[in-house]
């Protein structure tokens, strides 16, 4: 289910003194089964182009095109629309609407009126997709659910209505590490496993180097990346002096490299780095440091 942003503009408070110019000139395709990272600082407009991906905005100038159809069409069926392009917002309190954590997921699938077998179906396979046991959360409080878990009910309740792409606003955003580290797991099973279309939406390169098989970086409204990961990561310096901190392992290397070790510059992860280095020193004739 490809998405196509073509000449994409948009402002805030449009046609009055307050009008903020958010988006310029937008070109970007998002291939089906794809995982895609859109990265920048503070207000990049990050948000913004992807709230046009499931129409929460309509293109002022320029063209969305969802699997072909265009939300500014006036015959172009919305709701549906959005069914197929699921949005999890950074605060999960914006989607949780019910008591409960089945309540919640099932939220969804009753505005679409689907069967109550159905509903049960997939309420029980959306929550075995995010890792919440159907027995111990079904019944549980929303609001007795730690940060990382009250996310996975968020995702649930979206994947529940099987989208074809899926779209994740910050979502590791004020988490501790191990509630981010399982909703990143969650998040890589689902593209891996269940083949859904990712697009991630954050302020770290390192989550989206980890993760992507592409990366989108945004400025001012503007793209001004957008390839590989390991070829954004090799543009370190553009990407520091827009506030955007290397992966932790590519900043050792590029350290490294300043001081005049021969190391590649798109290093990815430690394990890469340690055999980068490794391979280095024996070239150097230095001793193996480690096995």
């Amino acid at each position: 289910m490809p998405i196509v942003v073509t000449s994409l503009c948009f402002s805030y408070q449009r046609g009055t003194p307050f009008e903020k110019k958010v988006l310029h000139d937008i070109n970007l395709t998002i291939e089906d089964g794809e995982f895609l990272s859109i990265i920048g600082p503070t207000q990049s407009g990050k948000t913004t182009l992807a709230q046009h991906f499931n129409a929460l905005h309509i293109p002022q100038k320029g063209t969305v095109l969802i699997d072909g159809s265009d939300p500014s069409d006036k015959n172009t069926d919305i709701t549906s629309l959005r069914y197929k392009i699921g949005y999890v917002f950074q605060n999960p309190d914006y989607q949780l609407f019910a008591p409960t954590v089945g309540e919640d997921i099932a939220f969804g699938l009753k505005n679409q009126r689907l069967a109550r077998i159905e509903i049960q179906h997939r309420v029980r396979e959306a929550m075995a997709m995010v890792g919440l046991d159907y027995n111990t959360f079904y019944n549980r409080d929303i609001f007795a659910l730690s940060g990382g878990q009250r996310r996975r009910t968020a995702i649930a309740g979206v994947l529940a209505c099987r989208p074809k792409v899926l779209v994740l606003d910050d979502i590791t955003a004020g988490l501790d590490p191990r509630g981010r580290d399982e909703i990143l797991s969650v998040v890589r099973s689902l593209h891996s496993e269940q083949n859904v279309t990712i697009v991630f939406i954050s302020s770290s390169m390192d989550f989206a180097a980890k993760l992507s098989d592409r990366i989108v970086v945004m400025v001012q409204g503007r793209i001004i990346m957008d390839n590989t990961v390991r070829k954004v990561l090799g543009r370190s310096g553009e990407l520091r002096s827009i506030g955007l901190e290397l992966p932790e392992a590519t900043a050792i290397v590029h350290l490294l490299r300043a001081k005049g070790y021969p190391l590649p510059s798109d290093i990815l992860s430690l394990d890469e780095a340690l055999e980068a280095i490794d391979t280095a020193l024996q070239k150097a004739g230095a001793t193996k440091l480690w096995n």
